[in-house]
């Protein structure tokens, strides 16, 4: 980012061979540079970055090449000055309906008191001054990127005020911003170091928090912040084949993300959240039924959806009365099936996520030992993830999905393998081409026109 300093202007005289002394008249071909006026109809972004706009609607040249779209190019529309008696009120400022500029300098105040990122590095690469592109960069994203769009909605409106008491989502905004930025722009190595300085600093004094109470003071910042560590958790799955085990074996990613579950059914949180602006967020995923599923029915509206749901139930003949079923396997693959039928458009996010956190205990260590058909059940819901249009959501479930179906496919249980034609599609994994009696699947579902 730009250093501000000292400037000494310089005169500029074409065409002038020798200095000009202050008794010295110029030569006669020299011609005074044209005065011009400068537009003032440029966009924000160009404005605040003090460069040209090319002033293209409805974005400009300069947006549409830096952010690939991900920051809508907005122009300043001029407004009356307010009457005194219009200004807003000390109470939409504090509820914060209007974003008060005070609340951005506090923050950078504080990240410069607590040395984040250090100064005293020489030639450092993410400098203390590049925190306020981070705060910017996450304020001004208005296409969906954040999780739901009433979470996005919530945590861009409210995020920065509630992070002023709260270290950990304040550094938890900045590690998401952070990562969005080094997703659009790999090659910038201050991104990934900001992220990974940011995000190590939250998780770090969020448990602190959670180890010392939950009240009603920290409940907002705990949630938010567990919502973005979810999504900061999955963006981070590496894209390799082997299953990301901790060293007992248990899946790290997935523990991981069932942290807003736990919080959500945790007595004493939901105590304190009966005013909170989070509330609503308990119940933004659609709704899954919990009745049975009707996979019998024949006119379904998706004849695929059909014969896969049949296809997975299949797996279960003659257990579907065992405690074991009822227990381990009965929800899951009841909520994949919902899933395959629901599609996958920006608004299921939520839903697919609440599915790893609605999963049972006894599903969850069912994936620690390895078991294929619950893996299975893993491995669809990955490929069906896979589809949708997040940037945090993409690239790591198609990796997830990879490892899956490389598992699945080695232990060469052939109703297992069978069933891997779908998702091994998705994520683009080659299987044996020897393979038999298939479960086929188009390479690209159409989810979008899908409903339940």
């Amino acid at each position: 980012m730009a250093q501000t300093g000292t400037f000494s202007w310089i005169s500029e005289r074409p065409h002038v061979s020798h200095p000009i002394t202050p008794n010295q008249k110029p030569h006669s071909n020299y011609r005074p540079r044209k005065s011009h006026t400068k537009s003032r109809n440029g966009c924000n972004n160009c404005r605040k970055r003090r460069i040209k706009c090319d002033e293209a609607k409805p974005s400009c040249g300069q947006c549409s090449d830096r952010l690939l779209g991900a920051v809508q190019c907005e122009y300043l529309v001029l407004q009356k000055p307010l009457m005194r008696d219009q200004l807003p009120s000390k109470q939409q400022i504090s509820t914060g309906r209007i974003c008060s500029p005070s609340v951005r300098d506090q923050i950078i105040s504080y990240l410069e008191k607590s040395e984040v990122p250090c100064s005293h590095f020489k030639d450092p690469i993410y400098k203390p001054g590049d925190a306020s592109e981070l705060l910017d960069h996450f304020t001004e994203v208005t296409t969906p990127w954040v999780g739901s769009q009433s979470f996005q909605h919530i945590i861009q409106q409210h995020g920065l005020s509630i992070s002023l008491k709260a270290p950990y989502l304040m550094h938890a905004i900045l590690a998401f911003s952070a990562s969005h930025l080094h997703y659009l722009h790999p090659k910038e190595k201050k991104y990934g170091i900001a992220f990974t300085l940011h995000y190590s600093k939250s998780l770090s004094s969020y448990s602190s928090e959670l180890r010392t109470s939950l009240n009603a003071r920290n409940a907002d910042a705990i949630i938010a912040s567990s919502y973005l560590h979810t999504m900061l958790t999955f963006r981070n799955v590496q894209p390799d084949l082997n299953i990301d085990t901790d060293e007992s074996g248990r899946l790290t990613w997935l523990r991981a993300m069932r942290g807003v579950s736990i919080l959500w059914d945790t007595s004493d949180m939901n105590c304190h959240l009966q005013d909170s602006i989070l509330l609503d967020m308990k119940h933004d995923p659609k709704f899954l039924n919990e009745g049975p599923c009707n996979h019998d029915k024949p006119n379904d509206v998706n004849p695929w959806a059909l014969e896969i749901s049949r296809a997975l139930h299949r797996l279960f003949e003659g257990e579907q009365d065992s405690k074991m079923f009822k227990d381990s396997y009965e929800g899951p693959l009841r909520h994949l099936c919902q899933l395959i039928r629901l599609g996958t458009g920006q608004d299921t996010i939520c839903t697919f996520m609440s599915f790893v956190g609605e999963l049972p205990d006894s599903f969850v260590q069912l994936l620690d030992q390895k078991d294929p058909r619950a893996l299975l059940i893993l491995c669809y819901w990955s490929a069906l993830l896979s589809q949708i249009y997040y940037w945090w959501v993409m690239d790591p479930a198609t990796a997830v999905c990879s490892r899956l179906c490389a598992y699945l496919d080695g232990i060469h249980d052939e109703r297992i393998r069978s069933l891997l034609h779908y998702p091994a599609n998705q994520c683009g994994y080659m299987m044996d081409s020897a393979l038999l009696n298939i479960v086929d699947a188009p390479l690209q579902m159409d989810c979008h026109n899908i409903s339940l």
